[in-house]
């Protein structure tokens, strides 16, 4: 957007007054009468259930529903709860979803003349997590909204269990060029008219001056939905100078000042954004997942824009719903015991043994027979075997598994490189398994599935699939005419 589209959004604004051979009382008294019939019609939509709480920051408003763990979802500038209509009645069957109103938006009431900056909402929202009793969320930001949880998050990390961005406030990259003549027209005093033209003429909310950049397909976005963003920021004189201050407190500083915190988190993060965002380039996703430690997923919607939580609303809860999914998980491992460790330790150096025994016994000359072309070879099957034993000793220190399916021929060239590299996967692996314990094996990683999954789990999958190979092995023996070592009398 070019630098003096904020004479443009005035001059539409002031345009749809002089169509309509209107004043500028007459719009707003015409605004007056729309969001009047709004509050009555409003009250229809009893699906959502609005309440509020008293915080040190104000009266709180937000909309609820489901039960369960909470999520907290954080809209951004302009709008309010509303945004996570679609989150809150999708999500409602594994969430206790809560969408709260910030300050000087929607139905939150607050002083005359009191902080509303990013970081003063960061500080609100941990007050009305307070009022309302609860430790911990699974925290949801969007646009301005996404600054506010990286701040809450580096502020107040013990107090979430989750944190999922969107396109939104990062670094120093806001506020965004292309929302700049906003913030340049409501310093110029011109908010009243504009907020009130918007809602006399909702062409103007959609237009390409206004926040039609905002969506996809801003032809969609209903009357409605304008209305109970922006009829809130009208309600009174007050309200509009409140909002005129959030808007006035837009300053890079709030986001800078918790870098370093921010590159210190390790709560589970995932990363959703649009492709087409004309505010936050998605580059900024990419920043976030390389400074955020905790950082588990980072998830691209082609052609989105920043209000896509709205627009497209059923493939972000689906990624939400399989993100919190994984939390569950690593959650209910943690809480499941694993008393016997030792019993771990004992089947892996069982399976580990007898593999060692076959590649002491098996004959070099027989190495690369194969039952058939498309099979492995005999050696080839007990490396496969054995080297898969990395598979979770490198995932249980926090690395990438060193092989794939099949260690390099290099690593075993003759007997006593098989059987070194044979041994030395057992004993790397014992050893680990003995060092977690009984609580280390409890412990949630992420083996590179799309879910986590509990250490010790990984480590009978990891027996078991030495085990089938083993089978294979046997039978290898039975075909060449040999006893397999575990077989012979001894």
């Amino acid at each position: 957007m070019e630098q003096n589209q904020a004479v443009v959004m005035m001059r539409g604004c002031q345009s749809v007054i002089r169509e309509c051979a209107l004043s500028v009382a007459a719009v707003a008294a015409m605004t007056l009468g729309i969001c009047g019939a709004f509050e009555t019609t409003a009250q229809a939509e009893t699906w959502m259930v609005r309440h509020s709480v008293d915080t040190p920051s104000g009266r709180i408003s937000y909309l609820e529903q489901g039960k369960g763990p909470v999520a907290l979802f954080v809209h951004g500038v302009l709008l309010n709860g509303y945004l996570w209509r679609h989150q809150l009645a999708d999500l409602s069957d594994v969430r206790r979803c809560i969408a709260v109103d910030l300050l000087a938006h929607g139905d939150t009431e607050i002083a005359p003349n009191q902080d509303v900056s990013v970081t003063a909402n960061a500080k609100m929202l941990k007050e009305f997590l307070d009022a309302l009793k609860v430790d911990q969320v699974d925290l949801v930001g969007n646009d301005s909204g996404a600054g506010i949880a990286q701040i809450f998050a580096a502020l107040y990390p013990a107090r979430i269990r989750s944190l999922t961005l969107t396109d939104g406030d990062t670094r120093d990259n806001w506020p965004p060029e292309a929302f700049k003549p906003f913030l340049a027209m409501a310093a110029s005093g011109g908010l009243p008219g504009t907020l009130n033209a918007m809602i006399a003429d909702k062409n103007v909310y959609r237009s390409s001056q206004a926040l039609g950049p905002a969506y996809e397909h801003p032809e969609l976005v209903s009357n409605d939905t304008i209305e109970q963003y922006l009829c809130p920021l009208v309600r009174n004189e007050q309200r509009t100078r409140d909002f005129q201050s959030f808007l006035g407190a837009f300053d890079n500083k709030h986001t800078l000042a918790i870098e370093d915190r921010l590159k210190t988190l390790h709560t589970p993060t995932l990363i959703v954004w649009g492709t087409d965002d004309v505010y936050f380039d998605v580059k900024w996703s990419r920043w976030l997942a390389d400074n955020i430690p905790g950082t588990r997923r980072r998830v691209e919607f082609k052609g989105a824009r920043i209000f896509f939580p709205e627009e497209r609303w059923q493939e972000f809860d689906k990624e939400l719903r399989l993100f919190w999914e994984s939390i569950d998980q690593a959650a209910n491992a943690k809480l499941s015991t694993v008393q016997a460790s030792a019993a771990v330790v004992a089947q892996w150096n069982e399976i580990g043994r007898k593999l060692i025994a076959i590649a002491q016994d098996l004959p070099e000359n027989k190495y690369e027979y194969k039952p058939n072309p498309q099979s492995r070879s005999f050696v080839q099957q007990l490396v496969h075997a054995a080297g898969s034993m990395y598979y979770f000793t490198d995932v249980a220190q926090g690395k990438q598994a060193r092989y794939g399916d099949d260690p390099p021929r290099s690593e075993w060239v003759t007997k006593d490189d098989v059987v070194a590299f044979v041994s030395r996967c057992v004993k790397d692996g014992g050893d680990v398994l003995a060092a977690k314990g009984d609580s280390g094996l409890n412990e949630a990683v992420n083996d590179g599935s799309p879910h986590l999954v509990r250490l010790a789990d990984l480590a009978y999958r990891i027996i078991e699939h030495s085990g089938e190979h083993y089978g294979q092995l046997v039978a290898y023996y039975r075909i060449n005419g040999m006893i397999p070592p575990e077989s012979r009398r001894k």
